[in-house]
């Protein structure tokens, strides 16, 4: 049995991935095995949610909450 980590993120966070150079909003908060991992809409635009996003899961040793204040 796994020992569940309380999350450091919650839904609704505006998150940079350190790794892949891309911010996101997070949209679902999930424990595989020993990792917490948070699935998050990335936009197709950078800059806005004006194309929309598309679903990524990051592990949450990658993130720091994001300054992009466009995406806000």
């Amino acid at each position: 049995m796994y020992t569940v980590k309380a999350p450091r993120f919650s839904i609704g966070d505006l998150v940079f991935n350190r790794i892949t150079n891309e911010h996101g909003k997070i949209r679902r908060v999930y424990q595989k095995k020993k990792e917490v991992m948070y699935q998050v809409s990335v936009p197709a635009d950078r800059e806005s949610w004006n194309l929309g996003g598309y679903p990524s899961d990051w592990e949450e040793d990658r993130l720091e909450l994001s300054s992009n204040e466009h995406l806000k």
